[in-house]
């Protein structure tokens, strides 16, 4: 059965390193289509497939990082598989993201939640907490209480205050932990490297609220350049000068090269800035500290 096991990997693994990379423009051309209401079911699924066959590697390559929890590397291949479909069908073609950038948060996601289901007899929720819990308890416990497994109840408190959780919650996972001796600080590959812990799904956005966040940044650049652009001409100059020059001119700096007063640049700034936020308001959006 090893065997066989092994066969399905190594033909898994050989499958994966035969298609061609995308380039960017075929990503984003393959996204438009999944994502068109115009496009036929069969060739969504067509697209869907063209998508992700090129990143079966970056299946092979993430679940390698898990191979040491001792689970079966073709399921998860297989869980890595559906975390890339997934990402396949919500991969959005309009914002600066690379696909493989984007699936890769969720093929990990896929593996880690399978490991959390499925590392010994473990039965866990979802929070993060309970998920810090699993991957980092040995690691943290070997550095608070060296070779020893026993932990006082000080040491106890140590460990759920650096993991925001409660020392209940640390007892618990302990005792279940202590059922399987394979050491979670331990490095992923023999010649040293990422720790084994370090797997733990990342705590950061994912890639739809990264993705967002650009979005919005990019917007408001947008929405001040129009506004900008809008002012009066000596408006603009000392905007310029003033906020967006490397060097800021100083208010004496600015009144010489423009012939009126300190008081008077101080004004007119004012009034331009006042200007920018109202562009800013009528959009929806707030300007915030941009322009103090």
């Amino acid at each position: 059965m090893a065997s066989e096991s092994g066969a399905l990997d190594r033909a898994f693994v050989k499958r994966a390193m035969v298609f061609p990379l995308l380039d960017a423009a075929e990503e984003k051309k393959l996204g438009r289509r999944i994502r068109s209401a115009r496009t036929t079911k069969k060739a969504r699924e067509k697209a869907i497939e063209d998508l992700v066959k090129p990143h079966l590697r970056l299946v092979v390559s993430i679940a390698r990082k898990f191979r040491h929890y001792g689970l079966s590397q073709e399921d998860l291949f297989q869980e890595g598989f559906l975390g890339l479909m997934h990402a396949a069908e919500r991969f959005d073609p309009t914002r600066k993201i690379r696909f493989a950038t984007y699936a890769q948060w969720w093929i990990r996601s896929y593996m880690t939640e399978y490991v959390l289901r499925n590392w010994s007899m473990i039965r866990l929720g979802t929070t993060r907490n309970q998920k810090a819990l699993f991957f980092n308890l040995r690691r943290l416990r070997s550095q608070i209480t060296g070779d020893t497994d026993t932990m006082s109840p000080d040491e106890v408190k140590r460990i759920a205050k650096h993991l925001r959780t409660t020392s209940a919650e640390v007892e618990a996972m302990a005792q279940r932990l202590s059922g399987r001796d394979s050491s979670l600080n331990a490095t992923v590959f023999d010649e040293g490297g990422e720790e084994r812990g370090a797997l733990l799904a990342s705590q950061d956005p994912n890639p739809e609220e990264i993705a967002a966040a650009s979005d919005a940044r990019d917007r408001r650049l947008k929405i001040l350049q129009a506004a900008i652009a809008s002012l009066p001409e000596r408006e603009r100059k000392i905007i310029e000068m003033r906020r967006l020059n490397e060097d800021s001119a100083t208010l004496e700096e600015v009144g010489a090269t423009l012939k009126v007063s300190k008081e008077r640049v101080r004004q007119i700034e004012h009034r331009a800035i006042a200007r920018i936020r109202r562009a800013f308001e009528a959009a929806g959006i707030p300007l915030r500290d941009l322009l103090p």
